[in-house]
């Protein structure tokens, strides 16, 4: 099919866990327009023209021609969570799932780089990016500001609330007192939190480390 060059090409991405199938434009000879699928191993892709600001595509479950607006895509999703409940569930659950996975993947690495001597600012090299791209293409890789300003004012929350219940839970607590000098004669302290839990096991929890100036 021909596109016009007077065509204004529109992009409409609904990524559905469907077979392929064919889609059409209404017919209609005054419209100029192009009419593309692309089936994806996660969706279909739907390029179509438009005609006095609007938009269409033609669901391929049930082949009703959809208008809307150009430049929004609400009412296409709106006739999938009314009429394709199912298959609008289906996609929203392996959404769902592929976000906790990722947001997983994020925080073991995350916790991995904080552990290691490495600076956060290794996630902004090239040759670590590269090789993060190695072991997994599809991974994107947390930038120094999103685990500074991000991850570790959350992880600081997880731990506040791990010792409030750790307090809250324990019948008696002992709290110790370190200090010591490094080769530079610098003087640090540390102060320690122990206690049993109900499983009867010894616990310790670091709750400050400071320069003593």
């Amino acid at each position: 099919m021909q596109m016009d060059s007077s065509s204004d090409v529109k992009t409409i991405a609904l990524t559905l866990l469907i077979s392929g199938a064919q889609i059409r434009a209404p017919n209609d000879e005054k419209m100029s327009c192009i009419v593309k699928t692309k089936i994806g191993r996660h969706g279909l892709e739907h390029i179509v023209g438009d005609l006095k600001d609007k938009t269409f595509a033609t669901c391929i479950l049930c082949k009703e021609t959809l208008w809307h607006v150009k430049n929004s895509t609400s009412n296409y999703w709106r006739h999938l969570q009314c009429k394709h409940k199912d298959e609008y569930n289906l996609w929203s659950k392996n959404a769902s799932d592929k976000n906790k996975i990722l947001n997983k993947m994020k925080q073991t690495f995350c916790e991995d780089s904080l552990s290691s001597p490495c600076h956060t600012s290794i996630t902004g090299k090239p040759a670590f990016i590269q090789a993060m791209k190695t072991v997994d293409p599809k991974f994107r890789i947390p930038s120094r500001w999103s685990i500074t300003s991000d991850y570790l004012p959350k992880l600081h929350g997880q731990i506040i609330n791990k010792l409030n219940n750790a307090c809250s839970s324990a019948d008696f607590l002992s709290l110790t007192f370190d200090g010591w000098t490094d080769h530079r004669m610098q003087a640090f302290y540390a102060v320690t939190m122990h206690y049993i839990n109900q499983t009867g096991q010894l616990k310790a929890h670091l709750l400050a480390f400071n320069l003593l100036s």
